[in-house]
């Protein structure tokens, strides 16, 4: 009940503070790794490689509930989030100095691996479909990704498009970013 997801327009946090409960479909999530890094009782620290909607404070308390003894987060720290690594921030001092030294663009990470969704060339007339909003077959062999992925679509090595994987491996536009590249 204490997180942001949305039940008619309200976030659940709110509801919950009035002390009102109220039933939440499960959510499907990946849990790639779990890992035991230390224990030292009663406290247990572990890190986890999980897919995004994964609430961490959930899988804490599951997991005590499981063992039969309980279980919650003294202290939850993100050291990845998509494609960008706590190694990459940066203390706001830092940033400063390199925006006072005409440094700061260096720090900045392309579009396209910022995004980190798969990649997909567009030839001359794929990318006038998608420039006029149209979709892009592609061979079936291309992604191994799920239906409804997102795919980042370039051309000469600029993002062109946000493009969703549909079920008949047809690349549709969610978001036009550049319709006008060559």
């Amino acid at each position: 009940m204490f997180s942001a997801v949305k039940q008619g327009g309200v976030p659940l946090h709110k509801l919950a503070r009035r002390g009102e409960q109220v039933d939440r479909p499960p959510r499907r999530v990946e849990i790639r790794r779990f890992e035991l890094m230390r224990f030292e009782s009663p406290r247990v620290h572990i890190e986890v490689d999980c897919s995004p909607g994964t609430y961490v404070r959930v899988l804490a308390a599951d997991l005590g509930a499981r063992l039969g003894c309980g279980a919650y987060l003294e202290a939850l720290r993100r050291t990845r989030s998509g494609p960008f690594t706590a190694e990459q921030a940066a203390p706001l001092e830092r940033l400063e100095e390199e925006a006072a030294a005409g440094k700061l663009d260096e720090r900045l990470i392309p579009e396209v691996e910022a995004l980190g969704f798969p990649i997909f060339t567009l030839g001359d007339e794929e990318a006038r479909r998608v420039a006029n909003g149209g979709e892009v077959p592609v061979p079936r062999s291309r992604f191994s990704e799920a239906p409804g992925a997102r795919v980042a679509a370039v051309r000469g090595g600029v993002l062109m498009a946000v493009m969703e994987l549909r079920a008949d491996f047809r690349l549709q536009p969610v978001r036009v970013v550049r319709p006008d590249l060559p």
